[in-house]
């Protein structure tokens, strides 16, 4: 069995986002782990909870961020974050999460800061709502 390093020559992690064509391929692929762990939390966040049939993949972000008249806190927001993340993408060790509002446009920015303590990998990636 080989061992996995954030980044192989000619080995792929999973699709690239945004899907688009790739050079070898029908799509672009992910080359590191630090590009296809983005892609996996930028996936989850973008996934309803039960959106996919026979899976319990996605976030229950959306539901608590949009519902009517649900008075939301940075704690719910936080909360849900890392329940979603530890049982999603488990290798992930979430060290930071800020939240930004814009009351204007209802939009939510939230930037995850994150490590792969594996493999040494100290990132961060936001996901938009709108």
């Amino acid at each position: 069995m080989r061992k996995i390093a954030p980044t192989m020559p000619n080995i792929n992690f999973g699709v690239a986002l945004p899907i688009t064509n790739g050079p070898s391929g029908y799509f672009a692929m992910n080359t590191t782990l630090q590009d296809q762990t983005n892609a996996n939390i930028k996936m989850l966040f973008s996934t309803r909870k039960n959106e996919l049939r026979m899976s319990n993949v996605g976030s229950s972000l959306y539901e608590l961020l949009f519902e009517p008249e649900t008075e939301i806190s940075y704690e719910l927001i936080d909360s849900a974050i890392r329940n979603d993340m530890t049982s999603n993408i488990p290798y992930v060790n979430i060290l930071n999460i800020d939240t930004q509002t814009n009351d204007k446009s209802s939009m939510y920015k939230i930037v995850i800061t994150y490590n792969l303590p594996t493999f040494n990998i100290l990132n961060e990636q936001s996901v938009d709502f709108v």
